[in-house]
């Protein structure tokens, strides 16, 4: 995921998400959703699989949930710029590394989600 979203523009990051309905058929979105809460569940300190999920939301437009994943995956994986840049999407903030950390280079600005397709 991290190398896909590298190859878009920002504004396209959730094409896949936004049009879900487009790529899958019948409730296989609905099925795969459900094996990653299953699998998040079953592996809670695995930070893809929280960045997975809240990306998901944001681009559903569960901004709360999706917060809630993407914090838990910055401070699983404090290094995930992807993770950090989609939780201030989604108007949460990220916590202030420590001296030590390694950051890794700054984002581009970050749009945020429009307001037609957010919900709370």
């Amino acid at each position: 995921m991290q190398r896909g979203v590298s190859l878009l523009e920002q504004g396209e990051w959730g094409f896949v998400v936004e049009n879900y309905k487009k790529f899958y058929r019948g409730n296989d979105y609905v099925t795969q959703m459900a094996a990653l809460v299953t699998y998040n569940k079953e592996n809670p300190d695995a930070a893809y699989g929280r960045l997975v999920r809240g990306y998901h939301y944001a681009f559903l437009g569960y901004k709360k949930p999706a917060q809630k994943q993407l914090a838990k995956a910055v401070e699983l994986e404090s290094r995930d710029r992807l993770a950090a840049d989609l939780l201030v999407m989604v108007g949460g903030k990220v916590p202030t590394p420590s001296p030590t950390e390694e950051i890794l280079p700054p984002s581009t600005t970050v749009p945020e989600i429009p307001a037609a397709t957010a919900r709370k």
